[in-house]
């Protein structure tokens, strides 16, 4: 699991591996409240085939999040919204 602790959100990234990712996808980013603990958002998937997120960096105010389908997601921290994606080899 990797944490990132931010103001007033942790964002945090469950383990994806040794998991058996459904076809569906396994959402496993999401926002955690600092003050309740309770989940603010998850995150949608780019892709729906077997994708899951497999990294995560905070860049100018921007989470950046990598797919194991290939794609960095810009990813808004305060609503968990994809903003833009792109595939990357």
């Amino acid at each position: 699991m990797t944490t990132i602790v931010l103001e007033s959100l942790s964002i945090v990234l469950e383990s994806w591996e040794q998991r058996d990712i459904p076809e569906s996808g396994f959402k496993n980013l999401m926002a955690i409240s600092n003050v309740d603990s309770t989940v603010v958002w998850t995150a949608d998937l780019p892709t729906q085939s077997y994708d899951c997120y497999i990294g995560v960096r905070v860049v100018d105010g921007i989470l950046l999040a990598k797919s194991s389908n290939s794609y960095v997601c810009a990813i808004d921290i305060s609503s968990g919204a994809i903003l833009n994606k792109r595939i990357v080899w």
